[in-house]
Protein backbone atom coordinates (compact mmCIF):
# COMPACT_ATOMS: atom_id res chain seq x y z
CA UNK A 1 0.00 0.00 0.00
CA UNK A 2 1.27 3.47 -0.73
CA UNK A 3 1.67 6.41 1.96
CA UNK A 4 -1.14 8.35 3.08
CA UNK A 5 -0.34 11.28 0.59
CA UNK A 6 -0.49 9.75 -2.37
CA UNK A 7 -2.63 6.60 -2.75
CA UNK A 8 -3.17 3.91 -5.42
CA UNK A 9 -7.20 3.25 -5.18
CA UNK A 10 -7.73 1.17 -7.79
CA UNK A 11 -4.89 -1.03 -6.45
CA UNK A 12 -5.51 -0.28 -2.75
CA UNK A 13 -9.29 -1.62 -2.95
CA UNK A 14 -8.26 -4.90 -3.65
CA UNK A 15 -6.96 -5.73 -0.46
CA UNK A 16 -9.09 -5.84 2.11
CA UNK A 17 -6.66 -5.27 5.01
CA UNK A 18 -5.29 -2.29 3.21
CA UNK A 19 -8.87 -0.97 3.28
CA UNK A 20 -9.18 -1.16 6.53
CA UNK A 21 -5.80 0.07 7.66
CA UNK A 22 -6.11 3.17 5.41
CA UNK A 23 -9.48 3.37 6.47
CA UNK A 24 -8.52 3.53 10.08
CA UNK A 25 -5.03 6.08 9.74
CA UNK A 26 -7.52 8.20 7.66
CA UNK A 27 -9.63 8.10 10.86
CA UNK A 28 -7.06 8.65 13.61
CA UNK A 29 -6.08 11.86 11.03
CA UNK A 30 -9.17 13.06 11.41
CA UNK A 31 -9.51 12.68 14.98
CA UNK A 32 -6.15 14.57 15.58
CA UNK A 33 -6.90 17.21 13.08
CA UNK A 34 -10.62 17.68 14.27
CA UNK A 35 -11.30 19.74 10.73
CA UNK A 36 -14.67 21.08 9.80
CA UNK A 37 -16.55 18.47 8.76
CA UNK A 38 -17.37 17.43 5.13
CA UNK A 39 -20.65 15.28 6.04
CA UNK A 40 -24.05 16.28 7.09
CA UNK A 41 -25.85 14.27 9.46
CA UNK A 42 -29.76 12.84 8.17
CA UNK A 43 -31.17 16.03 10.01
CA UNK A 44 -29.58 18.22 7.50
CA UNK A 45 -31.54 17.77 4.62
CA UNK A 46 -35.30 17.69 3.99
CA UNK A 47 -35.27 14.03 1.96
CA UNK A 48 -32.38 12.54 4.28
CA UNK A 49 -34.59 13.99 7.59
CA UNK A 50 -37.58 12.22 6.49
CA UNK A 51 -35.86 8.51 5.46
CA UNK A 52 -34.21 8.30 9.04
CA UNK A 53 -34.82 5.07 10.39
CA UNK A 54 -33.38 3.30 13.46
CA UNK A 55 -31.80 0.23 11.12
CA UNK A 56 -29.85 3.24 9.37
CA UNK A 57 -27.04 5.93 9.85
CA UNK A 58 -27.71 8.52 7.05
CA UNK A 59 -25.15 10.84 6.24
CA UNK A 60 -24.48 13.11 3.00
CA UNK A 61 -22.04 15.36 1.22
CA UNK A 62 -23.21 18.51 -0.12
CA UNK A 63 -21.29 20.34 -2.73
CA UNK A 64 -21.76 23.40 -4.66
CA UNK A 65 -24.11 22.37 -7.72
CA UNK A 66 -23.17 22.65 -10.99
CA UNK A 67 -20.16 25.25 -11.77
CA UNK A 68 -20.90 27.81 -9.03
CA UNK A 69 -18.03 27.34 -7.32
CA UNK A 70 -15.58 27.28 -10.10
CA UNK A 71 -15.68 23.65 -10.32
CA UNK A 72 -18.04 21.56 -12.69
CA UNK A 73 -19.62 19.03 -10.35
CA UNK A 74 -22.45 18.41 -12.82
CA UNK A 75 -21.17 17.28 -16.21
CA UNK A 76 -24.09 16.23 -17.94
CA UNK A 77 -26.56 18.98 -16.33
CA UNK A 78 -29.23 20.94 -18.70
CA UNK A 79 -30.27 24.37 -18.92
CA UNK A 80 -33.63 23.48 -16.79
CA UNK A 81 -32.33 21.32 -14.14
CA UNK A 82 -29.78 23.85 -13.32
CA UNK A 83 -32.58 26.64 -13.27
CA UNK A 84 -34.83 24.74 -11.04
CA UNK A 85 -31.83 22.83 -8.69
CA UNK A 86 -33.16 22.09 -5.35
CA UNK A 87 -30.13 23.49 -4.12
CA UNK A 88 -31.14 26.72 -4.06
CA UNK A 89 -34.05 26.15 -2.00
CA UNK A 90 -35.13 25.81 1.67
CA UNK A 91 -32.62 27.41 3.94
CA UNK A 92 -30.27 28.22 1.39
CA UNK A 93 -32.45 30.31 0.67
CA UNK A 94 -32.31 32.55 3.58
CA UNK A 95 -28.86 31.93 4.61
CA UNK A 96 -25.88 32.64 2.64
CA UNK A 97 -23.60 30.58 4.37
CA UNK A 98 -25.13 27.43 3.68
CA UNK A 99 -24.26 27.62 -0.17
CA UNK A 100 -20.95 28.86 1.02
CA UNK A 101 -19.73 26.46 2.76
CA UNK A 102 -20.96 24.11 -0.47
CA UNK A 103 -18.62 26.38 -2.00
CA UNK A 104 -15.73 25.74 0.14
CA UNK A 105 -15.85 21.91 0.19
CA UNK A 106 -16.24 22.22 -3.27
CA UNK A 107 -13.23 24.08 -3.75
CA UNK A 108 -11.41 21.88 -1.23
CA UNK A 109 -11.71 18.86 -3.02
CA UNK A 110 -10.31 20.44 -6.44
CA UNK A 111 -7.47 22.15 -5.07
CA UNK A 112 -6.59 19.52 -2.35
CA UNK A 113 -7.35 16.26 -3.68
CA UNK A 114 -6.08 14.07 -1.33
CA UNK A 115 -6.87 15.95 1.71
CA UNK A 116 -10.30 16.16 0.73
CA UNK A 117 -10.55 12.30 -0.11
CA UNK A 118 -8.52 11.44 3.39
CA UNK A 119 -10.96 13.28 5.60
CA UNK A 120 -13.77 11.92 3.64
CA UNK A 121 -12.78 8.54 4.22
CA UNK A 122 -11.47 9.24 7.55
CA UNK A 123 -15.18 10.50 8.14
CA UNK A 124 -16.81 7.83 6.56
CA UNK A 125 -15.03 5.39 8.52
CA UNK A 126 -15.81 7.27 12.42
CA UNK A 127 -19.41 7.65 10.90
CA UNK A 128 -19.37 3.34 10.05
CA UNK A 129 -18.33 2.34 13.57
CA UNK A 130 -21.01 4.91 15.07
CA UNK A 131 -23.63 2.63 13.14
CA UNK A 132 -21.94 -0.87 14.07
CA UNK A 133 -22.17 0.35 17.80
CA UNK A 134 -26.03 1.07 17.65
CA UNK A 135 -26.44 -1.55 15.17
CA UNK A 136 -27.46 0.11 12.43
CA UNK A 137 -25.78 0.48 8.62
CA UNK A 138 -24.32 3.61 7.30
CA UNK A 139 -26.16 4.65 4.65
CA UNK A 140 -23.96 7.09 2.70
CA UNK A 141 -25.41 9.63 -0.16
CA UNK A 142 -22.44 11.32 -1.79
CA UNK A 143 -23.72 13.17 -4.60
CA UNK A 144 -26.60 15.65 -2.34
CA UNK A 145 -26.13 18.36 -5.41
CA UNK A 146 -23.50 16.89 -7.46
CA UNK A 147 -22.87 13.93 -10.26
CA UNK A 148 -19.29 12.49 -9.41
CA UNK A 149 -17.61 9.43 -10.24
CA UNK A 150 -16.69 8.09 -6.52
CA UNK A 151 -16.81 4.89 -7.95
CA UNK A 152 -13.10 5.97 -9.88
CA UNK A 153 -10.03 6.40 -8.72
CA UNK A 154 -9.61 9.91 -8.91
CA UNK A 155 -12.02 10.54 -6.38
CA UNK A 156 -11.36 7.74 -3.56
CA UNK A 157 -13.07 4.35 -4.85
CA UNK A 158 -15.53 5.16 -1.94
CA UNK A 159 -18.06 2.20 -2.50
CA UNK A 160 -15.15 -0.61 -3.36
CA UNK A 161 -13.24 0.97 0.02
CA UNK A 162 -16.20 -0.02 2.24
CA UNK A 163 -17.50 -2.80 0.17
CA UNK A 164 -16.54 -5.68 2.46
CA UNK A 165 -18.69 -4.60 5.04
CA UNK A 166 -21.10 -5.74 3.21
CA UNK A 167 -24.74 -4.40 2.87
CA UNK A 168 -27.47 -5.97 5.33
CA UNK A 169 -25.44 -6.13 8.49
CA UNK A 170 -24.33 -3.40 11.16
CA UNK A 171 -21.50 -1.67 10.36
CA UNK A 172 -22.08 -2.47 6.54
CA UNK A 173 -22.07 0.45 4.06
CA UNK A 174 -24.58 1.55 1.32
CA UNK A 175 -24.38 4.60 -1.17
CA UNK A 176 -26.97 5.87 -3.46
CA UNK A 177 -27.60 8.40 -5.62
CA UNK A 178 -29.33 10.26 -8.59
CA UNK A 179 -27.06 10.03 -11.31
CA UNK A 180 -27.51 11.60 -15.02
CA UNK A 181 -24.38 10.18 -15.81
CA UNK A 182 -26.50 7.25 -17.55
CA UNK A 183 -23.47 5.10 -18.89
CA UNK A 184 -22.73 3.89 -15.03
CA UNK A 185 -25.89 2.32 -15.29
CA UNK A 186 -26.13 1.55 -19.04
CA UNK A 187 -22.43 -0.17 -18.57
CA UNK A 188 -22.70 -1.82 -15.04
CA UNK A 189 -19.73 0.68 -14.11
CA UNK A 190 -21.17 1.33 -10.79
CA UNK A 191 -20.03 -0.84 -8.03
CA UNK A 192 -22.98 -2.88 -6.52
CA UNK A 193 -22.94 -1.10 -2.89
CA UNK A 194 -23.36 2.14 -4.83
CA UNK A 195 -26.84 2.31 -5.89
CA UNK A 196 -27.60 4.59 -8.55
CA UNK A 197 -30.99 5.89 -9.95
CA UNK A 198 -31.30 7.55 -13.44
CA UNK A 199 -32.37 11.16 -13.25
CA UNK A 200 -34.49 12.51 -15.93
CA UNK A 201 -34.28 15.85 -17.82
CA UNK A 202 -36.23 17.80 -20.66
CA UNK A 203 -33.18 16.40 -23.41
CA UNK A 204 -34.07 14.32 -25.73
CA UNK A 205 -30.98 12.07 -25.42
CA UNK A 206 -31.58 11.70 -21.56
CA UNK A 207 -34.93 10.44 -22.34
CA UNK A 208 -33.69 8.03 -24.75
CA UNK A 209 -30.80 6.80 -22.19
CA UNK A 210 -33.92 6.53 -19.34
CA UNK A 211 -36.01 4.61 -21.71
CA UNK A 212 -32.91 2.26 -21.97
CA UNK A 213 -32.14 2.27 -18.04
CA UNK A 214 -35.79 1.34 -17.81
CA UNK A 215 -36.32 -1.60 -20.56
CA UNK A 216 -33.02 -3.30 -18.41
CA UNK A 217 -34.78 -3.37 -15.25
CA UNK A 218 -33.49 -0.24 -13.73
CA UNK A 219 -34.79 2.85 -12.36
CA UNK A 220 -35.53 6.41 -13.30
CA UNK A 221 -36.25 9.44 -11.25
CA UNK A 222 -38.69 11.96 -13.19
CA UNK A 223 -40.69 14.93 -11.73
CA UNK A 224 -44.12 15.32 -12.32
CA UNK A 225 -46.88 18.38 -12.00
CA UNK A 226 -50.47 19.17 -12.51
CA UNK A 227 -51.29 22.89 -13.06
CA UNK A 228 -52.71 24.29 -10.08
CA UNK A 229 -51.35 27.01 -6.93
CA UNK A 230 -49.05 24.02 -5.85
CA UNK A 231 -45.55 26.04 -4.65
CA UNK A 232 -43.91 25.82 -1.09
CA UNK A 233 -45.78 22.83 1.24
CA UNK A 234 -48.99 22.78 -1.47
CA UNK A 235 -46.62 20.48 -4.10
CA UNK A 236 -46.87 17.62 -1.86
CA UNK A 237 -50.95 17.69 -2.37
CA UNK A 238 -50.05 17.18 -6.21
CA UNK A 239 -51.42 13.25 -7.69
CA UNK A 240 -48.75 11.01 -9.24
CA UNK A 241 -49.96 8.63 -11.91
CA UNK A 242 -49.83 4.96 -12.10
CA UNK A 243 -47.96 4.93 -15.09
CA UNK A 244 -45.97 7.02 -17.24
CA UNK A 245 -45.68 6.23 -20.88
CA UNK A 246 -42.04 6.74 -22.76
CA UNK A 247 -41.04 5.95 -25.97
CA UNK A 248 -44.06 3.89 -26.39
CA UNK A 249 -43.98 2.07 -23.71
CA UNK A 250 -45.73 1.77 -20.36
CA UNK A 251 -43.67 1.90 -17.08
CA UNK A 252 -44.98 1.21 -13.55
CA UNK A 253 -44.42 4.16 -10.92
CA UNK A 254 -44.06 4.47 -7.24
CA UNK A 255 -44.46 7.32 -4.96
CA UNK A 256 -40.30 8.92 -4.53
CA UNK A 257 -41.63 11.43 -1.89
CA UNK A 258 -42.37 9.11 0.93
CA UNK A 259 -38.10 8.43 1.25
CA UNK A 260 -34.93 9.37 -0.09
CA UNK A 261 -33.56 6.01 0.41
CA UNK A 262 -33.64 4.19 -3.47
CA UNK A 263 -31.79 1.24 -2.49
CA UNK A 264 -34.98 0.39 -1.23
CA UNK A 265 -37.26 0.65 -4.02
CA UNK A 266 -38.61 -2.00 -5.92
CA UNK A 267 -36.41 -3.76 -8.38
CA UNK A 268 -37.89 -4.92 -11.70
CA UNK A 269 -41.93 -5.91 -12.51
CA UNK A 270 -42.95 -8.72 -13.74
CA UNK A 271 -41.68 -7.98 -17.63
CA UNK A 272 -38.28 -7.45 -16.22
CA UNK A 273 -38.82 -3.46 -16.85
CA UNK A 274 -37.68 -1.12 -13.86
CA UNK A 275 -40.10 1.19 -12.59
CA UNK A 276 -40.32 5.10 -12.59
CA UNK A 277 -39.49 7.06 -9.16
CA UNK A 278 -42.64 9.43 -9.62
CA UNK A 279 -41.56 12.81 -7.60
CA UNK A 280 -43.63 15.73 -6.85
CA UNK A 281 -42.30 18.68 -8.52
CA UNK A 282 -41.29 20.94 -5.49
CA UNK A 283 -40.94 24.65 -5.57
CA UNK A 284 -40.46 27.64 -3.09
CA UNK A 285 -42.50 29.84 -4.98
CA UNK A 286 -44.70 30.59 -8.15
CA UNK A 287 -42.42 32.09 -10.15
CA UNK A 288 -40.46 29.21 -10.01
CA UNK A 289 -42.82 26.60 -10.19
CA UNK A 290 -44.27 28.39 -13.60
CA UNK A 291 -40.86 28.20 -15.07
CA UNK A 292 -40.39 24.92 -14.37
CA UNK A 293 -43.78 23.95 -15.54
CA UNK A 294 -43.21 25.73 -18.87
CA UNK A 295 -39.46 24.44 -19.44
CA UNK A 296 -39.99 20.48 -20.17
CA UNK A 297 -38.22 19.17 -17.40
CA UNK A 298 -41.20 18.85 -16.03
CA UNK A 299 -44.01 15.75 -16.60
CA UNK A 300 -47.13 17.36 -16.92
CA UNK A 301 -49.96 15.32 -16.13
CA UNK A 302 -53.53 15.66 -17.70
Amino acid sequence: METIDRVDYAALVRNVDDCERFARDCLQEVIRNNPSPLLSAATANTKTRKSMRTEFRIVSLALAHEKTSGFQVCSHSTKNCRELCVADSGLAQIWASINQSRARKTVFLFEYRQAFLRQLIGELEQNRRSAENVGAILVARLNCFSDLPWHEPSFGCIPQLFAHYGQELPGGFVAYDYTKCHSWILNSAAPPNWHLCGSWSEDTKHQEHCHQILMIGRNIAVPFAIHGPYAGNRALMQPIPDKFRLLGTDFRTFCGDSSDLRFLDEGPDARGYGRVCALRFKSSNNAKRNAGLESGFVVMQD
